[in-house]
């Protein structure tokens, strides 16, 4: 019988962790980040901000489940503190985008 197994994620994991954080979000990193992606894919985006050791994307805030070697879910945790508009997200979106978000964080 196989069991699925927790653990802290790794800078490792960054790539399978941003392909479910893609699904999980329904839509909003495509909304959020489309106009980043001229040369470059959304899972890769997101992955790089999940090797940081930082932010509220980060490895250090995400758990793994994984069966038979593969990651097939995961759990992240934030403290709301952190959930702002931080100096980045002014720097690379628009105007719009960003009254949209204000309406969901502190």
């Amino acid at each position: 019988m196989n069991n699925v197994i927790f653990r802290a994620a790794t800078p490792d994991d960054s790539l399978e962790i941003a392909q479910l954080t893609i699904i999980a979000g329904g839509g909003i990193f495509e909304f959020l980040l489309e106009d980043l992606l001229k040369n470059n894919t959304l899972e890769n985006v997101l992955a790089s901000e999940i090797q940081q050791e930082t932010g509220t994307l980060s490895y250090v805030n995400t758990q793994v489940a994984e069966l038979n070697n593969k990651i097939i879910g995961i759990i992240k945790s934030t403290d709301p503190k952190e959930q702002v508009v931080t100096p980045e997200m002014k720097e690379f979106l628009s105007k719009k985008k960003l009254n949209w978000v204000k309406r969901f964080i502190f």
